[in-house]
């Protein structure tokens, strides 16, 4: 690998490249700077980094606006970000502006690669060439006139420093004193002062802040090492005092004896009234064990590694990321908070998981299972009940498998009814079941709870749906209905049977049997109200018909 310096003789005067990764290793560098705009552009010390942009700022502290056009005013400015150039409208010309950036790095040009706008045949090398000789040959002269004539002795004498260097003529030596003097004036940090005196106060002030810091905090500071036969300690510590309130103890140490190594650090604070704080942490490494342990005091936390197993003691284990368990948590695991939480089984204490708390009579939740039911509850009077779903073939077994209580009472049932093997979906509550049939007829049945019987349904009215975009197949009913009513549609007076009788069905029901109307009638198990309506509808409009004609009779024998 070539040295750094020796690049232009290798490569013959490169443009050299010295730029900044914008990484923790090479971060980019803030550049703040003050640069006179000529020519309509100011050119920075670096080349700025685009993503932060460059601000600037007059010399009263107005902010101009960056512009991505090149058309320009006084307020706007233009940056090219691959030279640095930052470029102004002329009303900007001869006026040192302050420029904010993010420095990424310079391009090293070399004065064999600049050329003179006069005459593009010189190169800068050339030309700094000439002026070196001519001020060479200029200093040479005044030095010879000084030499050959008389100086006074206070000038003689001004030529020679503290040192006993000697100077050719006096104003070198005060040249020299003067550039010594300015390069003074600027820090490690390129920040230039007014003065020599402003930069030593600034140095004063802050060595004497410093001092007075050290003074106040620092008290003692060590550090040991101790060789042994079989054992080697090493420590560092430090006592501090913060102004008289505080007392500090920081300490770090490694040991190492046959079989073990032991690594640890701590911080013990102690306050004037007597308060100990106390911070530690260790790690142990034995022939197939490691221990970390960390204590605040009088809680710790601990990990003991073996072969065997891993062992973490903690008051909270925060498990952050994904996590994948390939084998059985088994134990008392306290409090687990987690978000999304991806399992195959959960055995809880006597079949039982709390929510919030597990205290057993004043809980938040709880999932427990008591055969042959898994209850999800809100309170011990308050839950969902599930069931399992035994079947029998396709058949369901169980009318009630999911079950609804609210202080303690059932409020509502969901399960099947295996009628006939369409395990019709029923919902229960009160004295009442809603079946929805599964089988080739669709309609909903309202059943008494011991599905022997049906259940009224009161309310304030019923609509049938009769749009006619509904229906098809529509044409007039050409049967005869009034020479046939009387013996087609008898009615009858009636009780409904039931196990256990009710009021409702002791009482008798005025109405229609199902097997002595005509057929257009039934529907399922019972009547279509809306196709007596109909039915009686036409009746009366053949008895309409009938009256006319008699009408129409009377009429002509009145005539005659």
């Amino acid at each position: 690998m070539y040295n750094e310096l020796n690049v232009p003789e290798i490569y013959g005067d490169p443009i050299l490249t010295r730029k900044r990764l914008g990484n923790a290793l090479s971060p980019h560098r803030p550049m703040k700077e003050h640069v006179l705009v000529e020519s309509n552009y100011a050119l920075l010390t670096e080349i700025p980094t685009e993503f932060d942009r460059v601000q600037v700022f007059d010399h009263r502290g107005n902010r101009l606006y960056e512009s991505q056009e090149n058309l320009l005013n006084e307020n706007t400015f233009y940056v090219d970000y691959v030279n640095g150039v930052v470029y102004f409208s002329s009303e900007r010309n001869k006026q040192t502006l302050r420029f904010e950036y993010m420095g990424e790095g310079v391009y090293l040009i070399p004065d064999s690669r600049v050329y003179l706008t006069t005459d593009t045949r010189i190169t800068a090398r050339t030309k700094f060439k000439d002026i070196d000789r001519l001020i060479v040959e200029q200093k040479n002269r005044v030095e010879t006139l000084i030499r050959e004539n008389p100086q006074p002795s206070e000038v003689v004498d001004g030529r020679v420093d503290r040192n006993g260097k000697v100077y050719p003529v006096l104003k070198e030596r005060i040249d020299a004193e003067q550039l010594e003097i300015e390069e003074a004036r600027v820090d490690a940090f390129d920040k230039e002062y007014p003065s020599l005196k402003t930069r030593i106060d600034a140095l004063q002030s802050q060595s004497g802040k410093t001092i007075d810091d050290i003074e106040d905090d620092m008290v003692e500071i060590w550090a040991e090492i101790e060789l042994i036969p079989g054992k080697i300690r090493l420590e560092v510590g430090e006592l501090r005092e913060q102004h008289g309130t505080i007392i500090e103890r920081l300490e770090a140490s490694i040991e190492l004896i046959p079989g073990q190594i032991t690594a640890a650090v701590s911080h013990i604070q102690e306050t004037l009234e007597g308060e100990i704080d106390e911070l530690k942490s260790s790690l142990k490494l034995l022939p197939g064990e490691i221990e970390l342990k960390v204590n605040h005091n009088d809680i710790i936390s601990s990990i003991n590694l073996s072969p065997e197993n891993i062992q973490i003691n903690s008051k909270k284990i925060n498990l952050v990321g994904a996590v994948e368990v390939l084998s059985d948590i088994t134990g008392e695991l306290g409090t687990i908070s987690t978000g999304t939480l991806d399992t195959v089984i959960i055995n809880g204490k006597n079949k039982q998981i709390y929510f919030g708390n597990n205290d057993p009579d004043n809980f938040e939740g709880r999932i427990d299972y008591i055969e042959p039911f898994m209850r999800l509850q809100s309170d011990r009077q308050t839950y969902y009940a599930i069931r399992p779903s035994a079947m029998t073939g396709n058949i369901y077994q169980h009318a009630a498998i999911h079950n609804m209580f609210i202080n303690g009472s059932s409020m509502f049932s969901f399960g099947y009814d295996p009628d006939e093997g369409f395990n019709h979906r029923v919902v229960s509550s009160g004295n009442v079941r809603l079946k929805f049939l599964n089988s080739s007829r669709i309609a909903i049945q309202a059943r008494n709870l011991r599905d022997d019987s049906y259940a009224e349904m009161h309310a304030s009215d019923f609509i049938t749906g009769s749009m006619r975009h509904t229906k098809s197949n529509i044409r007039p009913y050409e049967s005869n209905v009034l020479n046939t009513f009387k013996k087609d549609l008898p009615v009858r007076t009636y009780t409904r049977k039931s196990t256990e009788p009710t009021p409702l069905d002791e009482r008798y029901h005025l109405g229609f049997i199902y097997d002595e109307v005509p057929n257009i009638l039934r529907r399922g198990e019972g009547i279509d109200n809306l196709s007596v309506s109909a039915y009686l509808a036409k009746a009366i409009q053949e008895l309409m018909d009938e009256v006319n004609v008699l009408r129409d009779e009377v009429k002509s024998l009145k005539a005659n």
